[in-house]
């Protein structure tokens, strides 16, 4: 069986075996530590794009500094 979670910080959907439960690894793309749910049940839902972007797609870009 494959579980299944996404990572906490950029949302990259993470699949991994059953052995690896409760063990700690890194994202591929963000290199987050993050820890292996148990099981499936206790595993997040990948996130879609848009839900990551959602927050800062209004956001104007900060004012740029001269020097």
């Amino acid at each position: 069986m494959t579980i299944r979670f996404a990572c906490p910080k950029c949302g990259r959907a993470i699949r991994t075996s059953d052995d690896a439960a409760g063990k700690s690894g890194k994202c591929n793309d963000c290199g987050t530590v993050l820890a292996v749910p148990r099981s499936a049940l206790t595993a997040t839902v990948p996130r879609s794009e848009d839900e990551i972007l959602a927050p800062w797609r209004d956001t104007p870009p900060p004012p740029s500094r001269r020097h």
